[in-house]
């Protein structure tokens, strides 16, 4: 045991650098209620809320909050599909929060469907901390969502 203990002492990760990130994982069941799910580092809470379509069955999503950079560096939360095979979820509408952000706003977004695209600002609306669906929201295919803030 101590060439063991002797690898783990000379690891530089200390206590701080495994606190610099939360994750939680989830399932898209089909509901007639909006699901939310979070996620909190330091002061930021990244929240995930959304309607699912009937045609979910279960898919495994996950969150991740990393804080990048030490004293001032930013937050980024990673709202993922983890199965990227076929049939996806479809979702009724969805929102990302960033509780906690500077100045209650995101400094960037970006939001993936399943091919891979980058979708576009007429597909989600931005109001401070939050980016969610329009009401005319209809793509099935969000398969990622990263929001940062500082």
């Amino acid at each position: 045991g101590v060439m063991v203990s002797a690898a783990v002492a000379a690891m530089p990760i200390g206590h701080d650098d495994a606190k610099k990130q939360a994750h939680t994982t989830f399932h898209v069941k089909p509901g007639h209620l909006d699901q939310t799910h979070e996620v909190t580092l330091d002061h930021i809470k990244c929240q995930f809320s959304f309607r699912a379509a009937h045609a979910a069955h279960g898919e495994e999503w996950d969150m991740l909050l990393v804080k990048e950079g030490g004293h001032g560096g930013r937050y980024v939360c990673t709202i993922r599909d983890l199965d990227q095979d076929p049939p996806h979820a479809t979702f009724l509408g969805f929102s990302a929060h960033m509780f906690g952000a500077e100045n209650e706003h995101l400094e960037s977004y970006d939001v993936w469907n399943h091919e891979g695209a980058l979708l576009e600002g007429d597909d989600f609306i931005i109001e401070g901390s939050t980016l969610r669906s329009d009401t005319h929201w209809r793509l099935s295919g969000l398969s990622k969502v990263i929001l940062k803030c500082t």
